[in-house]
């Protein structure tokens, strides 16, 4: 029966709820269907794209009843670029379904039964947050902007809605003076930072000094430049520190890792256990990783004290979350 749907085959399916990856999940007859640009409550015309055993991944072909959770997109290029995923749904279910993808990458992937809350911190912004961005030129075609999703084709974006004010104008100001003749090279990449005053621009095909800014957050000032690894949602860095570091005890603090999403190997887990921190507040931006290691430090040592998901990323399916462990007695 597994080989009965076929690739390119419309199925009308209902969207249960969003997993993670930011796809809707839906069920036809023996098959589990991963849909793209869904939210929960969508029933749908979908398309099979691609197809492993009883697990099929489809696009949209008509929205024949909308979720309750819909709204209008606000970038002209939503579904066509890369960059986010989130933007059919309002921001409450946004924050519904990151909530939903951390729980069910603990049960899953963790084996963790957690039953407390966990709570979310949305975004006092959840359009003109973006204090990061990675621009790609394509100098034969002229275009920049971001890739289409799926591909590493250029799409040609004037305009970028959840880029702060500064970065706004960069892109803008940027897309007017690029000079293409000037590139070697078929594909630039530009990264590009802001600390909410200035800009600093890097690309590897200029000469212009990189400037470096300035960012101040709980007394401390950090200093960084484009090239740098730091937050990309200024306003929520205070929140971030506050719920990593608040209520924390002890002679000595050990800062491990910053920015390597692939997380922590699998050596450092197995020392941190070896060793036995009375606390360990361990920050992920990618919740798979974050169950992995879960489920080793919590198997004989440690009880999850707090959960709590900070929305670094509105309009996408990404989430920041902080858990806070405790040594058993």
């Amino acid at each position: 029966m597994n080989n009965r749907h076929k690739i390119g085959e419309i199925l009308e399916v209902t969207i249960e709820k969003i997993v993670p990856n930011g796809f809707g999940l839906a069920f036809a007859e023996n098959l589990t269907v991963f849909v793209s640009l869904a939210a929960k409550g969508d029933k749908l015309l979908v398309k099979i794209y691609e197809k492993k055993g009883k697990i099929a991944f489809a696009e949209i072909v008509e929205i024949i009843e909308p979720s309750k959770d819909r709204t209008e997109p606000e970038c002209p290029y939503f579904g066509i670029c890369g960059g986010c995923n989130f933007q059919h749904l309002n921001y409450a279910a946004q924050l519904e379904a990151k909530v939903d993808i951390v729980k069910d990458c603990l049960a899953r992937i963790g084996k963790i039964n957690y039953e407390k809350e966990i709570q979310i911190i949305g975004s006092p912004k959840d359009y003109g947050y973006r204090a990061r961005a990675q621009w790609h030129l394509d100098t034969r075609h002229k275009k920049f902007g971001y890739f289409q999703r799926n591909s590493h084709r250029v799409i040609d974006a004037k305009i970028c809605p959840i880029l702060t004010p500064e970065l706004g104008k960069t892109l803008t100001d940027l897309r007017t003076s690029v000079a293409w003749e000037s590139f070697w090279s078929e594909m630039v990449e530009i990264e590009t930072a802001t600390d909410g005053r200035e800009v600093s621009v890097y690309s590897a095909e200029t000469v212009e000094t990189t400037k470096e800014l300035c960012f101040e957050a709980k007394g401390e000032q950090y200093f960084y430049d484009a090239t740098s690894f730091f937050q990309g949602n200024l306003f929520l860095i205070e929140k971030l520190i506050e719920t990593a570091t608040k209520d924390a005890s002890g002679e000595t603090a050990i800062d491990l890792y910053c920015g390597p999403r692939s997380g922590a190997e699998k050596e450092t887990i197995e020392t941190l256990v070896k060793s036995q921190p009375k606390q360990i507040s361990y920050v992920s931006c990618e919740p798979s990783i974050l169950a992995r290691d879960l489920r080793v430090l919590t198997e004989n040592l440690y009880t999850i004290e707090s959960i709590t998901a900070l929305d670094l990323f509105p309009q996408t399916h990404h989430i920041e979350t902080v858990v806070r462990l405790e040594l058993k007695k």
